[in-house]
């Protein structure tokens, strides 16, 4: 899932095979494969490189949720709750 994260970071569009971590972190900058289909990806892939806004607006909306949703200032946050939590319950 790095290397989704780094995309976002640089502003590409994404193409993935659908997992749950993959759409909940990429939401709008990615296109989503169901099936594990070579010929729908290369599909997906034709369409995104026949579409320059689209890629654009892809991109930026993956760029959009590292600076302000997925950062680490924000997600600090998230992490500690979650370590203070299984603290209280482990005791």
């Amino acid at each position: 899932m790095i290397k989704i994260m780094d995309y976002m970071t640089f502003g590409k569009p994404i193409i993935q095979f659908s997992t749950t971590e993959g759409q909940v972190t990429a939401q709008k900058a990615s296109l989503y494969i169901q099936a594990n289909s070579i010929e729908i990806f290369a599909q997906k892939l034709t369409e995104l490189l026949d579409d320059p806004e689209r890629r654009h607006k892809m991109g930026l909306h993956g760029q959009r949720r590292i600076e302000n949703e997925l950062n680490w200032d924000k997600q600090k946050s998230f992490l500690k709750a979650a370590y203070d939590y299984l603290d209280e319950v482990t005791v």
